[in-house]
């Protein structure tokens, strides 16, 4: 009777420990979530912001998947976050860490123009920029607070060396994991750091964001804490991402991002951006010169390998290097 009980207790072990096992490894790979899994803790962890409101309902247009997926949940008034990608050819790595409202709000409160300021026009979006000396003054000073520049044309740009420093601190852990993981197989070095931050990047999934709420508007970018948290961006914002973690690890002055219009293989006009880095040290691909350096385009949106090239023009339309924001 007792040697029966003890079966019985060892299956239902052996069942229990199986279950748990396959709840670990399906938080961390190949588990789909819903938008209110993700937007939950994105908006508990802007739940101090006090500058601007963002709506983390809409789903992204152009909503891609990926059997890597950025897991969250809240815990002990933080967010825990843990994300497995791929680091280098066959192996893989788990990053966890924990994100506070209190840090996350302060990246988010200084990133997005007042909807005043704006107004949509068939050819797009045009910016109200005041006559008036004193409102002009309150107008530059509001881009500024909000991480806006006027380009020498007189246009309005996002000033993504800016946000990038803004975010800088948020994604250090990132790094310093890549640089240990790397270390401890043994193969830690220039290309492999680039090309590890590339894949945690890429293996995002795609989609691109509209946090636009009644008084603020953010032009379709996801800030580095907003893109893994709510495990999706696009092109710029998925750029601004990968700069930021490789600004940890190689010199920034060997990193630029790339504003481009390109054509893609079924003559799909887009405008697009994507990661120069110099002194990679790959023949061919495709690359832009700033500084009289070449750097060679890297794409952050999907898997894809260092110096492959997807589409079937190129037009540049600016070099944005990120020194200007880390020399404040």
């Amino acid at each position: 009777m007792y040697a029966f009980i003890l079966i019985v207790l060892c299956f239902a072990a052996a069942a229990y420990l199986n279950n748990a096992l396959s709840y670990s490894i399906g938080s961390v790979v190949g588990v789909e979530q819903s938008l209110t899994d993700v937007a939950s803790p994105m908006r508990y962890l802007t739940s101090k912001t006090v500058r601007v409101a963002k709506n983390y309902e809409p789903p992204p247009a152009q909503w891609g998947t990926s059997r890597y997926n950025v897991q969250t949940a809240i815990v002990n008034e933080k967010v825990n976050l843990v994300y497995q990608f791929p680091l280098i050819g066959k192996e893989k790595s788990i990053f966890s860490t924990d994100l506070i409202p209190s840090t996350v709000s302060s990246i988010v409160d200084r990133f997005g123009v007042k909807s005043a300021f704006i107004e949509n026009e068939p050819e797009g979006v045009l910016f109200r920029v005041p006559l008036d000396p004193v409102e002009r003054h309150q107008f530059e000073s509001d881009l500024r607070e909000g991480a806006w520049v006027i380009n020498d044309h007189g246009d309005v740009e996002v000033d993504y060396a800016k946000l990038l420093w803004d975010s800088r601190e948020l994604v250090k852990p990132i790094a310093a994991h890549v640089v240990n993981e790397l270390t401890r197989l043994g193969r830690d070095g220039y290309f492999n750091r680039v090309q590890a931050v590339l894949n945690f990047v890429q293996f995002i999934p795609y989609g691109q964001p509209n946090f636009d709420h009644q008084d603020f508007s953010y032009f379709g970018v996801s800030l580095p804490p907003e893109s893994l948290v709510l495990n999706y961006s696009d092109c710029d914002s998925k750029s601004l991402l990968f700069a930021t973690i490789l600004s940890h690890l190689i010199d920034e002055k060997n990193i630029v991002l790339v504003l481009c219009n390109v054509t893609s293989k079924e003559d799909k006009p887009e405008r697009h951006m994507m990661v120069g880095v110099k002194g990679l040290g790959i023949s061919g691909g495709r690359t832009v010169v700033f500084n009289r350096s070449d750097f060679l385009l890297l794409e952050t949106t999907q898997p894809s390998a260092i110096g492959s090239w997807d589409w079937k023009t190129f037009d540049l339309e600016s070099v944005i290097p990120m020194t200007n924001g880390l020399s404040q």
